[in-house]
């Protein structure tokens, strides 16, 4: 089976939400805004990446306490601790990469 790696975006999310032990969708864009002035990600966007997150088992979601149940506390699950870890990685490693110039026919 080929090792799951994170896309950038859900690589910045689970990143986010691992460093803040939670936060709603609404804050998580938010966070994102903070962190990445430059990059764009509408609260809209948000949700969706998180929703496909925690059908990929990366992400749990748990509603709020005294709440009517719309709004969600994310947070990243130990699956998706370890996927932040590969992420990193085989990013850095992707980064690094530097191939060898082939030798010209001669």
């Amino acid at each position: 089976m080929p090792r799951q790696i994170a896309n950038p975006t859900e690589l910045r999310l689970l990143a986010l939400l691992q460093a803040n032990k939670g936060l709603t969708g609404r804050q998580v864009a938010a966070a994102h805004k903070d962190a990445l002035p430059k990059e764009t990600l509408s609260q809209a966007s948000a949700y969706t990446s998180l929703r496909r997150m925690v059908d990929k088992g990366w992400v749990k979601a748990a509603p709020t306490a005294g709440d009517d149940g719309r709004l969600r506390v994310f947070r990243a699950t130990a699956k998706g601790a370890k996927l932040l870890a590969a992420s990193r990685a085989f990013y850095v490693d992707l980064a690094g990469f530097e191939p060898d110039a082939m030798p010209e026919d001669s």
